[in-house]
């Protein structure tokens, strides 16, 4: 779908789409030292972290107002990041990012936004591994892939709320998690134990 900025300024025109400058962070946000130690934590151990909500209430709102203006559109909801306003939430972050990757941190260009229709069940994803290599752990035991998802609106465990298997309790991490799929194109589907599943964790 192709179409001048000017096009998508008459869609949100409160919204900017910066052609020439780089685009300037309003604001940053932080995690405080206890919040840092116990997060970098728990992504070495389980492979994941979970920080409450940190952002400007007034940022999400505007972000929400986009997104569901696009799909009454008919405009798939990925087209949000035409605006500035989402690609300056990725500098806002990026102290907090740096806590959790260091400071020579790389963004993939692989971003996306999904509308969940109640309407449609079990019509996402189903349980997966996110993309990586086989060399996705360094040397003091951190991740050096991390997808990120922002939630702009509340979520229950009845309504979309991501749910991980914690890498403690996850029978191939982290030597046979890199060739998974290799593994699954030969062997198939192989249901991991019962007594490894009881321990998914939902985050509401």
């Amino acid at each position: 779908m192709l179409a001048g900025a000017s096009v998508w300024k008459t869609l949100h025109p409160h919204l900017s789409i910066q052609e020439a400058l780089p685009i300037q962070a309003k604001r940053q946000y932080t995690l405080t030292e206890t919040q840092r130690t116990e997060q970098r934590a728990s992504l070495r151990k389980d492979g994941y972290c979970f920080i409450p909500s940190v952002l400007a209430p007034e940022t999400t709102a505007l972000m929400l107002e986009c997104i569901r203006n696009l799909i009454q559109k008919q405009i798939p909801p990925v087209y949000c990041f035409m605006y500035d306003l989402f690609w300056e939430l990725v500098l806002e972050i990026d102290p907090i990012l740096q806590d959790l990757l260091g400071e020579g941190y790389q963004v993939i260009p692989n971003a996306w936004t999904w509308h969940v229709d109640g309407k449609k069940p079990n019509a996402y994803f189903p349980p997966h591994r996110d993309v990586h290599e086989e060399d996705f752990i360094d040397e003091e035991g951190m991740p050096t892939l991390f997808s990120l998802w922002i939630p702009l609106t509340d979520v229950t465990t009845k309504s979309s709320c991501m749910y991980v298997l914690p890498a403690s309790f996850d029978p191939e991490y982290p030597h046979e998690a890199g060739n998974w799929r290799a593994r699954w194109e030969k062997e198939g589907h192989k249901p991991w134990p019962a007594e490894k599943l009881v321990h998914i964790r939902a985050l509401p």
